[in-house]
């Protein structure tokens, strides 16, 4: 039988990780954090007329599944969609709710004298390498305090 070197450690560390726990409350921490840089972005590109659509911003407590980890970050609220919405382009006043988030981030072709469109979108394409960077060293110092001393292979 034919093993490859460093098989038996690379199992034993493994075994050490597992029985540490599982690593998502680690993920859905790290990626909460990422979503508040965000929305933090965020918030500075938000068009301001009364500060009802900026006041909305916000970052979801994560999901965590077995086999996933989410945070939903967004605007919403009095700004968020109207009900009902019969189309996107038709955002309309309904039961005290504004219904133009959308609308607003996502038509490029109006100039705001504070904020811009796409407020949400830009600092999540911007940021979002950053936070994989930051996870990823994140990561190797929490399985490395788990597991110890990872020996080369």
């Amino acid at each position: 039988m034919a093993e490859l070197k460093g098989t038996r450690q690379f199992r034993r560390n493994m075994r050490k990780l597992r029985a540490a726990g599982p690593l998502h409350k680690f993920y859905a921490k790290e990626l909460f954090r990422g979503g508040e840089i965000i929305m933090r972005k965020a918030k500075l590109l938000t068009p301001v007329d009364t500060g009802n659509l900026r006041s909305t911003g916000h970052v979801q407590i994560p999901r965590i599944k077995p086999k996933s980890v989410t945070v939903t970050l967004g605007f919403g609220g009095t700004a968020g969609p109207s009900e009902p919405l019969p189309r996107p382009d038709k955002l309309v006043k309904s039961k005290g709710r504004v219904g133009y988030a959308v609308k607003v981030h996502e038509d490029v072709r109006v100039s705001h004298t504070v904020g811009q469109a796409k407020y949400l979108e830009q600092p999540f394409i911007e940021e979002r390498p950053e936070i994989h960077r930051r996870l990823g060293v994140r990561t190797s110092g929490f399985i490395r305090r788990r597991v110890g001393r990872v020996e080369r292979i």
